[in-house]
């Protein structure tokens, strides 16, 4: 931090790599990744974690309101339990 912030120099828009997580999503644009995405919140407060799914509103955007799951800290009680996290949601039981 104390050299500060180093100048890159920028691409143009045709030497942009493409993005890594289309291949992963099995799409080919970041439309059709935005049409299949889900939105998941993970808010701490006061030292306990929950996990929301955001729910689609107008045209795209994300609103909350999802269902608040309790998420277990890990066992220093200073991070949530990322499994149970991954467990959760691949599970499908947090309510859209």
């Amino acid at each position: 931090m104390r050299r500060g912030n180093p100048n890159v120099e920028m691409l143009s828009r045709m030497n942009i790599p493409r993005a890594v997580v289309l291949k992963y999503a099995g799409v080919k644009s970041w439309p059709a990744f935005v049409k299949i995405a889900e939105r998941w919140e993970l808010v701490a407060e006061k030292g306990t974690y929950t996990l929301a799914r955001g729910t689609k509103g107008f045209k795209g955007s994300y609103l909350g309101g999802g269902a608040n799951i309790p998420i277990p800290s890990e066992p220093e009680g200073t991070l949530p339990d990322t499994k149970a996290i991954i467990d959760l949601i691949r599970s499908g039981t947090v309510a859209k």
